[in-house]
């Protein structure tokens, strides 16, 4: 995993020192920031902030909706992706809307859950 310290190192070997911070509030409440360089193609790293400490973390697609975010409104509660993917023919009760998508309560609708490491 790259460290805060090699991206700002492979940046400042491309003669560049700027770098963009974003900060947003998690659905749990906590902060979270991402540093990317700007204006040239680079890695962006993933922080959870407490005080004055940075813990990197990373994004793992969630089992439940299969990294998509969504589940179908039926009682097993598939994941979404699935039922987009399947033939027109076939996906007749979702062209309809008897079969609808809900945000998957595990992500929050995100398709993801972070992990800090």
């Amino acid at each position: 995993m790259k460290t805060l310290e090699n991206l700002i190192d492979d940046v400042l070997e491309q003669n560049r020192c700027d770098f963009r911070f974003r900060a947003h509030r998690n659905q749990h409440g906590q902060i979270t920031i991402y540093v990317h360089p700007i204006d040239i193609s680079g890695d962006t790293l993933d922080f959870a902030v407490s005080g004055n400490t940075l813990t990197p973390i990373m994004q793992i697609p969630c089992d439940r909706c299969a990294g998509c975010g969504k589940l179908a409104d039926d009682e097993d509660q598939t994941p979404w992706k699935y039922w987009m993917e399947l033939p027109v023919q076939s996906a007749i009760v979702v062209l309809t809307g008897i079969v609808k998508p809900i945000d998957c309560p595990n992500c929050k609708g995100l398709g993801y859950t972070l992990i800090e490491g």
